[in-house]
């Protein structure tokens, strides 16, 4: 991928809603951002893939490193699989989400990556273009038994329609790690579609997209390997700073009835996973300590290297938004959470969040603009009770997670929040969004809580402490990813 240009793309600022950051001219035009900012803006330019969803992100280059290594992370653990591997399930998941969230860019490529690729060394035997007309029609003959369970699945993940008949079926399919992989996978790929719907990104007219030879993609996933082997450093030095605020158990949990996937709270849990090596429960046992709370994360208990990542991904885009959080009462990140949880159905994420609003106010965590009676006032965004920028909150998060947005909310959010706090939001939303297809995905429903405790404002400097190492090391790692897609 070339970047050799030497004049500012043209026309970005005009027909989109956010500058597209393809050449260093694209970088000097971004007036939001310092110096440092800007050097690392240029050296990313050859670290990330080709495409406006990619170069949009120009416009932050800290999530923007971020999020590749994201993307990375989730190839490297469903390799050798690619999201333009025809008809496989991270291509499946990529259209379906186009298709779910009307996303005219992200349609556009993956139409053209997926036909370009139908008949080239990428492709199985089994592929043919007719298949791209016939995704209404999962039942069709044209689909392998895994590419028609695959249709169903990501479907279902996505519209909350899980059955226990077709999660059986994935799990048969695929066995537990991958199956949350692919929702991983899912989520990325919507946190994309609200990028690109919120910016306003259309499709050019394209006729063929060059695929990659044998030889590239080798040195693709060698790349993907090494980042991925460097992240996993990073989580292995992280400090168990979070063991203090649970109380650990030897007994094996009692499961909540009907859930789907076992949620892992304990040794004596990890040891009943007996699709985990040895290697893989070590890690899982570490992992306890390291991990919040709560049903959402002791889930991922069944996959270890994800849990991990996840987690590293969670705390960076808290600390890209700090000093706001999910537990302060209708901040960006909790209005992002319950609209999520709204959104989606999900009853777990309703319940949890509702809870910890509730305990918050009137909290140090809380401000005194704050009330418990906002709670009821979710579906009034014009109501009295919300600050402007709530307001502005609620309709951004409700649009983008909708595809609703419009020019006049999108210029309010940005002189709300200014360009990279507004990539961050839909960051955080997307990220909310994948833990609901997994809780969804698992069956788990909310239990009877009055409260839950805050904790004390003491934990506050060392848990900030805590993040902004492990985002250190993060950003050393990306510091050290090689300019791949330079040439």
């Amino acid at each position: 991928m070339s970047h050799s240009k030497s004049n500012a793309t043209k026309g970005s600022s005009s027909q989109t809603r956010m500058r597209i950051v393809k050449t260093p001219e694209d970088v000097e035009a971004l007036s939001h951002l310092n110096d440092e900012e800007k050097v690392m803006a240029r050296e990313n330019l050859g670290k990330i893939p080709g495409g406006e969803g990619w170069n949009l992100l120009g416009n932050d280059p800290k999530l923007q490193g971020v999020l590749h290594m994201f993307e990375l992370t989730v190839q490297e653990l469903l390799k050798p699989d690619l999201q333009f591997v025809p008809f496989g399930p991270m291509n499946m998941a990529c259209i379906e989400v186009a298709r779910h969230m009307k996303c005219e860019w992200q349609a556009g490529a993956l139409s053209v990556c997926t036909a370009s690729a139908i008949g080239t060394p990428i492709s199985k035997e089994d592929c043919f273009h007719s298949q791209m007309g016939v995704l209404d029609f999962p039942d069709s003959k044209l689909w392998t038994d895994e590419q028609r369970m695959t249709i169903k699945f990501i479907r279902a993940c996505l519209n909350n329609k899980m059955t226990d008949e077709l999660y059986s079926q994935a799990h048969a399919t695929w066995g537990q790690k991958k199956l949350l992989r692919i929702i991983a996978w899912i989520g990325f790929c919507h946190m994309w579609a609200m990028f690109i719907n919120a910016a306003k990104v259309s499709w050019p007219k394209m006729h063929v997209a060059p695929m990659p030879n044998a030889s590239l993609m080798d040195a693709y996933h060698s790349h993907t390997a090494k980042v991925w082997q460097d992240l996993q450093e990073v989580w292995a030095s992280v400090t168990p700073f979070l063991k203090v605020l649970k109380q650990s158990t030897s007994e094996l949990s009692v499961q909540p009835e009907g859930v789907r996937f076992p949620i892992i709270r304990s040794a004596a849990d990890i040891e009943t996973l007996a699709h985990l090596s040895e290697e893989e429960k070590a890690l899982a046992r570490e992992n306890l300590d390291k991990i919040p709370g709560g049903e959402g994360w002791f889930l991922l208990g069944s996959d270890p290297e994800l849990q991990g990542f996840l987690h590293i991904v969670e705390l960076s885009i808290a600390l890209l938004l700090a000093p706001d959080s999910q537990f302060v009462p209708f901040g960006g990140m909790n209005v992002g959470c319950i609209e999520v949880a709204r959104q989606m159905g999900c009853e777990w994420q309703a319940g949890v969040l509702n809870v910890i609003t509730a305990s918050a106010i009137g909290t140090w965590v809380s401000d005194e603009n704050c009330y418990h009676s906002q709670l009821g006032m979710l579906d009034f965004p014009d109501s009295a009770l919300w600050t402007d920028e709530q307001r502005v909150t609620i309709k951004f998060i409700r649009a983008c997670l909708e595809n609703t947005m419009t020019d006049e909310l999108f210029d309010q959010a940005r002189k709300t929040w200014g360009e990279q706090k507004l990539l961050r939001h839909i960051a955080w939303v997307g990220f909310a969004h994948m833990w609901a297809m997994i809780i969804n995905t698992a069956n788990v429903g909310w239990h009877k809580v009055h409260q839950l405790p805050i904790p004390d404002e003491s934990l506050k400097q060392g848990y900030e402490s805590h993040i902004a190492k492990i985002f250190e090391d993060l950003q050393g790692v990306w510091a050290a990813v090689t300019p791949f897609f330079k040439k």
